[in-house]
Order: C-alpha cells, then structure tokens, then sequence
C-alpha cells in the first residue's frame, strides 16, 4: 500500500509541476484532486493526456469540475 500512496504522491506533484504549461495557476490543483481522486496509479503520461483533455475541452480544471457536478461526468 505504501508504494501505491508513494506513486499517487509523485504523480500529484508532476501535475502540480505541470499546471503553468497549461496556462493555469495553482489554485486550479484542488480541481485536478477531485476530479481525479477516484483515479488510481496515474503516470506521468495519464497526468499529461488528462490534462490536456481538460484544457482542449473545458478551458481548466475548476471548468470541468463544474461541468462533473452538473452531468455526473466530465
């Protein structure tokens, strides 16, 4: 279990790390972590596929997680 929270840790801050490629600010982090929470064992390059998702489609995570709340998914 404790590597599965390790990993879950490290793919969190690359996606913190990668927010300002996207254009967004931090604040928009707590977005990504509901959205994503019942995710499991993301990498680096589910992190980078979702996050382009998010901007192609919704502009940014608080948009998406918006959208999620009204229509049960995003």
């Amino acid at each position: 279990m404790g590597g599965a929270a390790g990993g879950i840790v490290d793919t969190r801050s690359y996606a913190r790390n990668r927010l300002a490629a996207y254009g967004w600010g931090a604040e928009q982090m707590n977005a990504l972590n509901v959205l994503w929470n019942s995710e499991e064992n993301w990498r680096p390059g589910q992190v980078d596929r979702g996050m382009s998702y998010i901007k192609q489609r919704y502009g940014s995570p608080a948009n998406a997680l918006k959208f999620r709340n009204a229509n049960k998914w995003y």
